[in-house]
């Protein structure tokens, strides 16, 4: 049995459903903040403010696309892996299933941590887009908001790189996951580092902790990363559906 078999037929579907739900439910709870805080603060409706939280949701929103896609490429692949497979002699059950075995019992936590990380990504929106106390008129905590966001994302870049490490184990090819792994980790280092410059930033004596340039620079640059996400990998998954589809 391939171990593709296993895992990607029976959990990455559910899985990519909960992401959809996560996402649904967290495009909701924000536009719900955003509406009501627009009802009841009308400076804010004029301020820069809300442009910035609006390019960060829909940058997020766009995170969460490409993971839903993932998924549901990896669904297949198990279909056709599984479709394709020769029929084994009884003998060979045991050791065939073992390692589609582990590999389930081992990506489901992790993809659970994963959505736990991605979900927060939402929360963090809800709690900085409802609470006035973190504007002062028109320069805003959003360099603060946008660290707790690179935060997030590395951490559940980092949790990917376990997953690709468990799933090239489980296919005995880990070479073949090397690129993924490495484009997580690269991404995970660049979020981690930008996360600590904005910090080092808004604690310098340059006066810059809540200034306007500092937090549109702090939203540029994480939307420039998530659309990047988005952009490479979502490449990266059509391209490997088509080869699935092909051969």
């Amino acid at each position: 049995m391939d171990a593709n078999a296993l895992y990607n037929t029976l959990s990455t579907r559910v899985i990519g459903d909960l992401v959809g739900l996560a996402m649904a439910i967290g495009i909701a709870a924000v536009a719900f903040v955003y509406i009501r805080r627009a009802i009841t603060d009308t400076e804010w409706i004029r301020s820069d403010d809300l442009w910035r939280h609006i390019a960060l949701m829909f940058s997020i929103t766009l995170f969460f696309v490409y993971i839903d896609v993932a998924y549901e490429v990896e669904f297949y692949k198990g279909e056709i892996d599984n479709s394709s497979n020769d029929l084994i002699q009884a003998e060979d059950f045991a050791n065939s299933v073992f390692l589609p075995r582990i590999r389930l019992l081992l990506l489901l936590p992790i993809d659970l941590v994963g959505i736990g990380l991605m979900s927060s990504l939402f929360g963090v929106l809800v709690v900085f887009g409802s609470n006035q106390t973190f504007s002062t008129g028109p320069s805003v905590s959003t360099s603060l908001e946008v660290v707790y966001l690179l935060t997030l994302t590395s951490a559940w870049h980092a949790a990917m790189i376990g997953w690709w490490l468990v799933y090239g184990l489980t296919d005995n090819n880990v070479q073949n996951v090397t690129w993924d792994m490495g484009m997580n980790a690269g991404f995970a280092s660049i979020e981690l580092l930008l996360a600590i410059i904005i910090t080092k930033l808004r604690n310098s004596e340059w006066g810059i902790r809540n200034s306007n340039l500092l937090a549109w620079v702090a939203t540029i640059a994480y939307s420039l990363i998530l659309m990047g996400i988005y952009s490479i990998r979502l490449w990266d998954y059509s391209f490997r559906f088509i080869n699935i589809i092909i051969y």
